[in-house]
């Protein structure tokens, strides 16, 4: 726990509380319980709805909780409105199963009781398989690694993040990312990636496995330490032999926040040479943060600086200098 949109829950695996010792099992019978470290049930869906016999629960990608049967026959579902893509569903110390978001609060408990948002602390809960997790308090991102991402990486990602946002126009108010998710991981092998929340490819590349290394959306986004800093990468082969800085971790960002702010036809009127035209804002912010500028081809024109100017109110340069990797 928590769990994260997309999540598929595994029947008989026991997703463990982060605290209190109470675990969730999705069982043979089709039932969901809460269960305390005795092995007792504490709750169960079969309260809400009896008899039930679900064949699949999962968190959709809204981030509702919702259990299906055959032939993906609609069962229940926690919330019937309003769900929240950058949501999570997460079992407290005593036992209560949540179905809530960092924007929106607890929007559904198995004992009823609801509560507003709360003020986002300097560390979180990773989601299942990740093992790390620093937060930006304003606006509300997560940050998640794996084990085997750098502190150096993910302290980075979080400088170039928390400047990416502070230098917004006051016009994009930072708030509309808040529950914003970032996953970072470092060279695993597909099988150890691959239905890691949103990791797949499904995330907007046209690559599939191990050829795969990140991607962007309206609500959060996949980045590897394996392109930060380095030539080549690894999992691509000896045909990648390509320099890069934090291209990735600047590019990623950028896509979501056009996804997020809405300013997809001026960027069409700027770039109007752009092939393909969704990378365009991508590559020039690369250009504003003076990394390696992509295919966009040449530096920035004054008009196309007079846009960015319109998106952030400065620029900034990253140095590799700073990046210890392994430290």
């Amino acid at each position: 726990m928590p769990l994260s949109p997309r999540q598929v829950l595994v029947k008989g695996r026991k997703y463990r509380a982060a605290a209190g010792g109470h675990y969730l099992t999705f069982q043979a019978d089709g039932n969901l319980v809460v269960s305390n470290a005795a092995g007792q049930k504490v709750w169960g869906l079969d309260q809400v709805v009896k008899n039930i016999k679900a064949q699949n629960i999962r968190v959709g990608e809204d981030g509702n909780l919702v259990a299906t049967g055959p032939n993906n026959q609609f069962l229940w579902a926690a919330l019937s409105a309003n769900p929240d893509p950058r949501g999570w569903v997460d079992l407290t110390p005593a036992g209560v199963l949540q179905v809530g978001s960092d924007r929106r609060g607890v929007q559904w408990a198995s004992d009823g009781k609801l509560s507003p948002p709360r003020p986002l602390g300097p560390t979180c809960a990773p989601y299942e398989r990740l093992t790390k997790c620093v937060t930006i308090a304003n606006p509300k991102i997560k940050i998640m690694a794996t084990k085997a991402v750098s502190p150096s990486a993910l302290a980075l990602v979080k400088q170039i993040y928390t400047d990416m946002t502070a230098f917004l126009q006051p016009r994009r108010p930072k708030n509309t990312l808040d529950g914003f998710v970032v996953y970072l991981t470092n060279d695993e092998p597909w099988a150890q990636l691959n239905g890691m929340g949103p990791i797949g490819p499904d995330i907007g590349a046209n690559n599939t496995g191990a050829e795969l290394r990140g991607g962007a959306a309206r609500d959060y986004l996949w980045i590897t330490e394996e392109m930060i800093c380095k030539t080549g990468v690894k999992t691509r082969g000896p045909k990648d032999k390509e320099a890069r800085t934090f291209d990735q971790v600047i590019h990623e960002f950028a896509h979501s926040i056009e996804a997020n702010y809405g300013f997809s036809d001026r960027v069409r009127a700027t770039f109007p040479q752009a092939n393909p035209m969704s990378e365009a804002f991508a590559w020039a912010t690369q250009a504003w943060f003076s990394v390696p500028a992509g295919a966009l081809g040449h530096p920035l024109t004054d008009a196309e600086k007079k846009f960015m100017g319109e998106i952030f109110t400065r620029q900034k340069t990253y140095a590799c200098a700073a990046y210890k990797p392994g430290a």
